[in-house]
């Protein structure tokens, strides 16, 4: 049987003691001689700070950093004594970042661009915790925000729970920032929960129970489950999804309006979702966990459109491309539209290996807005013998590479002497999909400018494939 428990435990919850915090490690104990008859448990924990989010109840508690480390030093050395426990702290000073963030107003909008900046989009705070950390609290301290930053990481760790009911609630009724957003729930609501919590009151859950007033159905009492669920049909078991590649068909398909805002997971998300309602047969991978076989050809950066893209799925059964298209197109949103379908043998190379260059069309233009003479800076861009491009691997290692072979083309299609210059960009693809992107263009033209530069209308038009 299984020799290892995951478990997650959260600390800093308001009203919490100490004695509330050293009984996780009780908790976990008694898991532990619970199963003792089994040979020896090892639990791997996972212990978070809690960080109160807008638009809850905790909205108005304040948290304290020296306080977390506290009671993360309190279970250390309780868990210290005991074997068979791997545990795991979430870093308070990310927490700290949660939670400056999580409350912020308006003025967190330059503290975000100017982290943004100095390296933290994206980030991986488990992996690079020091270079993202000092880029945000550089942010902040530019910003002006520093002295808010420190109250919020040092805050009152009781300062809520020791006012007394009239004076909780005129604290309750000062502004917050995101007063303005309507989420359904009233705010009175918000206040009287947070004073029910504070004494330990229970609500009854409204899926069961009586309503409890939050405000989401208005001002008649409501039923939290507004609409119920379909009956989801009983289904003999089946041994594994069928994994038969008896047929590849080869899509072209456009991905614009909002739909350019659907990451590349999600459209595969989408993509599996939309077969299953099809029932068309689609072969899946093997393995414990069977996916779709669908290969998209090149995953497209968050925000861009595309007018030809592809794609492979391959099915158990001998299937006619028009179909596909038309048992498919129906139960897809507007916005993600199947152009062609053709048929590739089963045996041809992969989609990823076919690819050979990638067309793109998009705008850049200075950040100040000002009219700007783009031509000797993309002459220079041209003309250079490297295109030096400088990132790291997954694991965070140096690398760099120059990318001046695989450009084909870079053209302008509008007044090189405006203040938005619209650029068409044509690059191959190397054998392990490596490219050019805009971001890359823009980052070499910001190099020959010496200004920030922003991409607008970002498209990509096709993708080039050996055999279409």
């Amino acid at each position: 049987g299984y020799r290892k428990v995951k478990l997650y435990f959260m600390i800093g919850l308001p009203g919490e003691m100490d004695s509330d915090v050293l009984g996780i490690v009780e908790t976990c104990t008694m898991l532990q001689q619970s199963c003792r008859d089994l040979g020896r448990l090892n639990l791997n924990i996972t212990i978070s700070n809690f960080t109160p989010k807008p638009h809850t109840p905790f909205q108005w508690h304040s948290v304290s950093t020296v306080e977390f480390q506290r009671r993360q030093e309190l279970l250390r050395g309780a868990f210290k004594r005991l074997r068979g426990f791997k545990v795991n702290f979430t870093d308070v000073r990310l927490s700290a970042m949660e939670d400056f963030v999580g409350r912020g107003d308006r003025r967190l909008a330059p503290v975000i661009e100017a982290a943004w900046r100095a390296g933290a989009g994206m980030d991986a705070w488990f992996e690079s915790l020091e270079r993202t950390y000092a880029a945000w609290t550089g942010a902040i301290s530019e910003a002006g925000l520093e002295g808010r930053y420190r109250e919020m990481e040092v805050g009152s760790w009781s300062a809520v729970n020791a006012l007394d009911r009239k004076d909780l609630e005129v604290f309750c009724r000062q502004p917050l920032p995101w007063d303005h957003i309507d989420t359904g729930i009233d705010k009175t609501w918000l206040m009287e929960d947070l004073q029910r919590a504070l004494e330990a009151s229970v609500v009854p859950d409204c899926s069961f129970h009586g309503c409890s007033s939050c405000g989401v159905c208005g001002p008649d009492l409501g039923h939290n489950v507004v609409v119920q669920a379909p009956v989801v049909p009983t289904q003999v078991p089946t041994q594994a999804p069928p994994s038969e590649r008896i047929c590849r068909l080869r899509i072209q398909f456009a991905k614009t309006g909002s739909m350019a805002l659907l990451s590349h997971l999600d459209l595969m998300r989408l993509l599996e979702r939309a077969l299953r309602r099809s029932g068309l047969p689609i072969s899946f991978t093997g393995g414990f966990h069977p996916l779709p076989r669908v290969q998209i050809a090149l995953a497209l950066p968050l925000g861009a459109e595309a007018d030809g893209e592809w794609m492979d799925m391959e099915f158990t059964e001998a299937l006619d491309p028009l179909q596909l298209q038309q048992g498919l197109q129906p139960l897809l949103p507007p916005g993600i539209t199947l152009l062609t379908v053709a048929e590739v043998p089963v045996s041809s190379p992969s989609l990823s290996q076919e690819i050979r260059a990638a067309v793109w069309s998009f705008d850049v233009e200075l950040e100040s807005g000002m009219t700007f003479d783009w031509s000797p800076a993309i002459a220079a861009l041209l003309a250079a013998d490297q295109l030096m491009w400088h990132d790291t691997d997954k694991k965070g290692r140096p690398r760099s590479r120059d990318c001046r072979s695989v450009l084909r083309r870079l053209d302008v299609l509008s007044d090189p002497e405006g203040s938005r210059l619209r650029l068409r960009l044509e690059a191959d693809v190397d054998s392990m999909g490596r490219s050019l992107r805009p971001s890359q263009i823009q980052h070499w033209l910001e190099q020959q400018v010496c200004e920030p530069i922003a991409v607008q209308s970002l498209k990509r038009d096709r993708l080039e494939l050996a055999r279409c």
